[in-house]
């Protein structure tokens, strides 16, 4: 299962969840209690298609109906083989089946709502599966995965410090069968991959080197992650030879997706009717009415800061971009210096609840979890300046993370200024 897919099934948990818990203990007559229940086995067995994600969204134990083992989540990396890509295509494809036999017309408006978020969320597998196949041509998604699965270990405090520490053990012990079946798997890239999949490997690197023992120091763990370390890491610089060296070598895939394929994507993505050309005619409609309200704000800004500038008025555009950049860049100038960015994100998310609590916005007493960290190096090439990791659906509770990306110590100061 793809990050996308995976992103839909967790955005699905809390609504299934709760519908779930609604279900009438032996009730499963009606096509609302037979969807129930089959939504509850998809949910939870599609994120254990995934153990890195699985512990990002809270859950830890899952009983394989396959094996008639409980499997330890958190212990796992996801699996990539073609064995386990099979599996998952079966499961696809009997679930749409049993899927099909449910009534759709005898649900509930709700229900139906969920019905269509998980027909989607099928689809949009059988498009990652069949016309996407990022495990073939993206080198990225494997270390991404690798150190997000690691990260989740000591970042997530799902139980006590030993018990993550095991769990973290464990899983390193399994990365150099990861980044083998990845070398494997891989038949195509780009050079913009490549370079984005060898600086995400590096960052899993140094995680597994500093925060990783760091974090086992002092536990029954210790030895153990200090065993798995050597063979892990030597993986990981095999991983970035390979891709260095022999990738290139082999089928060069445009990053782009073609129309066609982006439309599709768009379409389960967002789960929306309409198309992205609507959306691009809306965003462009919405442009234009920003910036002339950016024109009516900057204005008298200008007369009071640059009284003798004029500007070349030849047409209504190029006057209100000359004037509008100009205040833009003295705005600015004020800004936090490039060694502090990170401290400045926690003074804003700081700022920002105090202002919701005096303006009594919304109530913040269950979302006090939040805590700003710099993004973690694995993860730079996907968060360039900042993004949001949110509390596992299953677990809200636990941390939401903030992550700023600094700016590295090596940039000229004109490229740390255009960030």
């Amino acid at each position: 299962m793809n990050s996308s897919t995976r992103l839909l099934t967790i955005r699905a948990v809390p609504a299934i969840l709760t519908m779930c818990a609604a279900l009438p203990i032996g009730a499963q007559t009606r096509p609302a209690d037979r969807f129930a229940t089959l939504a509850n086995e998809f949910v939870f067995t599609t994120l254990a298609f995934s153990p890195s994600g699985a512990t990002q969204a809270g859950l830890h134990r899952y009983d394989d109906p396959r094996t008639g083992r409980t499997l330890n989540l958190d212990q796992m990396l996801d699996d990539y083989s073609p064995a386990a890509m099979a599996r998952q295509r079966t499961f696809y494809e009997n679930f749409r089946r049993r899927l099909a036999r449910v009534a759709a017309t005898g649900l509930d408006p709700q229900t139906q709502a969920d019905y269509e978020i998980l027909q989607n969320a099928i689809n949009s597998a059988f498009f990652s599966m069949n016309d996407e196949r990022f495990s073939s041509w993206r080198p990225q998604i494997y270390p991404e995965n690798l150190g997000s699965a690691l990260f989740s270990n000591m970042s997530l405090e799902y139980a006590d410090r030993n018990t993550r520490s095991r769990d973290l053990a464990a899983r390193l012990e399994k990365v150099p069968a990861f980044m083998d079946q990845a070398a494997r798997n891989l038949t195509g890239s780009n050079e913009i991959f490549r370079r984005v999949a060898i600086e995400s490997a590096d960052g899993v690197r140094d995680l597994i080197n500093t925060t990783g023992a760091t974090f086992v120091r002092g536990t029954p763990s210790e030895r153990r992650y200090t065993r798995a370390q050597p063979a892990a890491l030597a993986s990981i610089a095999r991983f970035n030879k390979f891709v260095r060296d022999e990738l290139p070598k082999r089928e060069q895939r445009d990053w782009r997706m073609g129309r066609e394929k982006f439309d599709a994507k768009f379409r389960y993505y967002l789960q929306v009717s309409g198309t992205p050309q609507d959306l691009l005619r809306a965003a462009e409609d919405s442009l234009r009415a920003t910036r002339q309200s950016m024109y009516r704000l900057a204005l008298p800004l200008h007369d009071q800061w640059f009284p003798g500038h004029r500007h070349d008025a030849s047409t209504p555009d190029v006057l209100l971009n000359g004037i509008v950049s100009e205040v833009m860049a003295r705005i600015g100038a004020e800004h936090v210096n490039r060694d502090s960015i990170v401290q400045q994100g926690q003074r804003d998310v700081d700022m920002l609840q105090r202002v919701v609590t005096d303006k009594r916005l919304m109530s913040i007493t269950d979302f006090t979890n939040i805590r700003v960290i710099p993004t973690p190096l694995f993860m730079r090439g996907i968060y360039g300046v900042a993004g949001a990791v949110f509390a596992p659906a299953l677990q809200p509770k636990l941390n939401t993370f903030y992550w700023v990306t600094p700016i590295p110590k090596e940039w000229t100061a004109e490229r740390a200024e255009s960030k």
